[in-house]
């Protein structure tokens, strides 16, 4: 909620400044750089909303994220070609100052429909947490591929979305509406595919396990185990030895029985 108000007086402060005592170069680039910065924890906070939704609603999880990824989606199919009407229509400043106030309105229904649960106690500093994060992803071979996969993908989508789509919409079109419309292009080929997997996701997940939950099994057992090591070592950092007791078998190697079998 206090994400989505600072990203309101962020959004709005683009126009009214620009229009006001001017707005540089400069000054854009911090202000979007602190939007993009807001998102990341607002958009992360609401994420942290979805398993509780998910429980309450009682759908099946796969399905469950299908269609919040869908409703995502949906906002890319929606929200660009309605924007470039808009610039067309209007001008940028009404739609930056319409967007500024949709932050506002999202703000205001999350304080007023979104239950509000009690504080967990934090047991760590934020800084350590996320030290711990950092290390458990670098200790798994999968995690960290895919999050560098992720990292790279998403790199160039910027470069497209940002820089390449918009200077070409600019010198070769020369109409935002030409943007609106690419954008929402793409959005509906990535609602079409959310609305497939929402669908099938059940079925493909039952063909499928036969097949890779063995696979499955064995990486989460492994992951499983190194966050309980991890968790256990932060506890209690001189209990090595306790630790490589509890250890199940076959996941850890060099255990106290000196097979490589945990005993």
């Amino acid at each position: 909620m206090f994400s989505d108000l600072a990203s309101a007086v962020t959004v709005a402060a683009i126009p009214l400044l620009h229009h006001g005592p001017g707005l540089g170069c400069g000054g854009l680039v911090a202000l979007v750089t602190l939007l993009g910065t807001l998102r990341g924890f607002g958009d992360s906070a609401k994420r942290v909303l979805l398993p509780r939704t998910i429980a309450t609603a009682g759908i099946h999880v796969t399905r469950a994220t299908g269609l919040h990824d869908g409703m995502y989606r949906l906002s890319t199919l929606l929200g660009p070609p309605v924007a470039g009407l808009l610039i067309t229509a209007f001008d940028a400043t009404a739609v930056l100052l319409l967007d500024a106030a949709s932050f506002a309105i999202a703000a205001l229904l999350i304080a007023l429909l979104v239950p509000g649960g009690a504080a967990e106690q934090r047991r760590e500093p934020y800084l350590r947490a996320l030290r711990a994060g950092w290390r458990f992803i670098g200790r798994d071979r999968l995690l960290l591929s895919v999050a560098l996969m992720i990292f790279v993908t998403n790199l160039l989508d910027q470069a497209y979305a940002a820089v390449l789509a918009p200077v070409w919409a600019s010198d070769v079109i020369g109409s935002a509406t030409a943007l609106g419309l690419l954008f929402g292009l793409f959005g509906a080929g990535a609602v079409a595919g959310s609305a497939v997997f929402a669908v099938l996701a059940v079925y493909l997940a039952a063909t499928l396990a036969p097949i890779f939950s063995p696979v499955w099994r064995e990486l989460d057992r492994s992951a499983g185990q190194r966050h309980e090591d991890q968790e256990q070592h932060e506890r209690d950092p001189g209990d090595g030895e306790e630790d490589e007791q509890v250890a199940p078998a076959g996941v850890r190697s060099g255990g106290r029985g000196g097979d490589g079998l945990g005993g």
